[in-house]
């Protein structure tokens, strides 16, 4: 396709560029736009109460209008544009990104944390002072978490001591580990277009949802799983498929190996994830051709000359040692939990359509938006990136032309989601889990972007529908993050724990290192069920001698203790602060809180995890 005149395309790109910033600017300000529009729809135009909470959504939508026409607009032409227009379209999208999961960091930390959350930074509080990525002082909870975030959020510390500050670096450092190992396993796969490239390591960096700011650019919970599985099937493909250099070669393979073992040292999530898949695809193509071939079973042929099913299980088996070594080892030096004792659900307990709706609003569909929004027309284009990438997905691996290397990672792709996706309905299923599976979804684009043999048409929708969708619903996410606030019946009890000086404080787990965080570190929070499960905590909140001595207190949510009415009957403390949030009891010393919590009121207190 010819590239437009040099007049169009520097006329294109001036009014893309002012658009975008124009953009910014108005998403940067929604927070303040938000309550200027309730106050004029309610005063001006409908004379009467406008229920902000209920058309948050389509408002934020209508914000994100002028940037859902410039991304449609420029990635319908982007094919058009000048080698240069492209690379300055592609850099300002990249800052801007960078800017608004910095800003929204910045801004919005408070606003969306949680004792989940807040306790990647707390660990790596944690590590900063025992001099080590690896505490034992820490009590971790699914998995040990070996090579995490920690590693790049810990030497924060010698910077700054503010928590606020640490989790908002750290956020736009963690999330970097995306489009750089994107584009590192794009590059083992032999993506020839630079532009392709970019194009998937932005979409990627995006928060295209809600789901995927929580646990990804803000939380960044996911993003050690997706960089490790990239990283590991990146190097997979470079020794088995690449032509290196025999230096090279043993380089890789030393790293497969080591991060072979890490990965089953962490947990048998990353097992399961994508060490069993990818060797069950090659087991199984290897077994194919040998049943076409009608050729004999040679353990020397099978396992040792296909250099595809050797480093698969290879891997496979490193990582099982690794896993042996974590439940052997590991789990009597750290306190950590593992899935030995995992049970099936009822069945159906997760239906299809539960679990479809789920992957529609991980990838940005919203309930109860405006059609004629950006975020219907994104509704609409989520189910076509579905079905166009289905028949992509199809198209391929009937046509077999591509490489054997694209061809395999492609069928590992739908192999991982279908057996992740099994694994997760039937025995501990979140949502956010699907998060994992579905960003393979971009170097599975990636290739369909470059595979001539499939439809042009097919290719283009899909290609087309995914920046449209990813690109705007990052932009709508950045306003949802400045105006909205999830944690606003804090507020109040927080500023009320900061004046009266405490440094120690006991609640259930999710009323606990949330305060740590909201109060920047000074008020510790101890698990008042840490004796039966700890999680996520510090040993060192509990040892007898400290902080002996201090007031503290217990804090309970009035749903805590509506659940349990028994907590109104508590003895030794003394009310200090009660609001219909939040209730507060203060105790002389740690001794005290100790014993009200072995009292009757507490036996038979059932630990609010599930409580918030």
């Amino acid at each position: 396709m010819t590239e437009f005149k040099k007049r169009t395309d520097i006329t294109l790109l001036v009014i893309s560029l002012i658009t975008i910033i124009a953009s910014a600017v108005i998403i940067a300000m929604s927070d303040k736009l938000l309550y200027f529009i309730q106050d004029v729809l309610q005063d001006k135009v409908f004379h009467r109460t406008f229920n902000l909470e209920k058309w948050a959504d389509t408002i934020n939508s209508l914000l994100a209008f002028p940037i859902f026409i410039v991304i449609f607009l420029d990635t319908v032409f982007f094919v058009k544009f000048s080698k240069l227009s492209k690379a300055v379209l592609l850099g300002t999208f990249f800052a801007v990104t960078a800017f608004f999961i910095t800003w929204c960091n910045f801004a919005g930390d408070t606003f969306f944390t949680n004792s989940d959350l807040a306790s990647e930074i707390l660990l790596a509080k944690e590590c900063f002072l025992n001099k080590t990525f690896w505490p034992l002082t820490w009590h971790y909870s699914t998995e040990f978490r070996l090579l995490n975030t920690q590693i790049i959020t810990a030497p924060l510390f010698f910077i700054t001591k503010n928590l606020h500050s640490i989790k908002a670096i750290s956020g736009i450092l963690v999330s970097l580990l995306l489009p750089l190992s994107l584009w590192f396993i794009l590059g083992q796969l032999k993506i020839k277009s630079v532009w392709t490239k970019l194009v998937s390591c932005l979409l990627i960096f995006c928060p295209w949802s809600m789901l995927s700011w929580d646990f990804i650019q803000y939380g960044n919970y996911y993003v050690p799983h997706v960089a490790m599985s990239f990283f590991y099937t990146g190097l997979f493909f470079s020794i088995v498929f690449n032509d290196l250099s025999s230096k090279k070669k043993k380089t890789f393979t030393v790293i497969f190996a080591v991060l072979s073992l890490i990965c089953g040292m962490s947990s048998i999530r990353y097992i399961l994830q994508f060490q069993f898949p990818l060797a069950l695809v090659t087991l199984s193509l290897a077994v194919n051709v040998m049943v076409k071939t009608n050729s004999k079973f040679s353990i020397k042929k099978f396992f040792f000359e296909n250099k595809a099913v050797f480093y698969s299980c290879l891997g496979l088996a490193l990582g099982l040692l690794g896993y042996i070594f974590n439940v052997l080892v590991l789990s009597s030096l750290y306190s950590f939990s593992n899935y030995n004792t995992l049970k099936f659900n009822e069945f159906n307990e997760i239906t299809v359509m539960h679990w479809l709706f789920d992957i529609l609003s991980a990838l940005g569909y919203k309930n109860s938006v405006s059609v004629l929004t950006p975020s219907g027309a994104i509704n609409v284009f989520v189910y076509v990136i579905i079905v166009f990438f289905i028949l992509n997905t199809v198209d391929f691996l009937k046509a077999k032309t591509a490489s054997q290397s694209k061809y395999i990672f492609v069928l590992y792709s739908i192999t991982m989601f279908v057996f992740n996706a099994f694994v997760f309905i039937n025995t501990d299923y979140y949502a956010r889990y699907l998060l994992i599976l579905l960003l393979c979804i971009f170097p599975c684009m990636a290739i369909f972007a470059e595979e001539h043999s499939l439809s042009i048409i097919k290719r283009s929708v899909l290609s087309v529908s995914a920046v449209c969708v990813l690109l705007t619903s990052s932009f709508v996410c950045y306003s949802t993050v400045l105006s909205h606030n999830e944690n606003t019946d804090k507020a109040a009890v927080t500023q009320f724990l900061d004046k009266q000086g405490y440094t120690l404080g006991y609640g259930t787990f999710w009323n606990a290192n949330v305060f740590t965080q909201l109060t920047d570190g000074k008020i510790e929070m101890c698990n008042i069920r840490y004796e039966d499960d700890p999680w996520l905590t510090t040993s060192r909140y509990y040892a007898p001698d400290y902080k002996a001595g201090q007031k503290t207190f217990i804090i309970l949510s009035q749903k805590e203790i509506d659940s349990d009415p028994k907590l109104n009957s508590i003895q030794i403390g003394t009310k200090v602060y009660s609001d219909k949030y939040y209730t507060v009891y203060e105790y002389q010393d740690k001794a005290l809180v100790r014993k009200e919590l072995h009292s009757p009121v507490f036996e038979d207190f059932i630990d609010a995890k599930t409580i918030k």
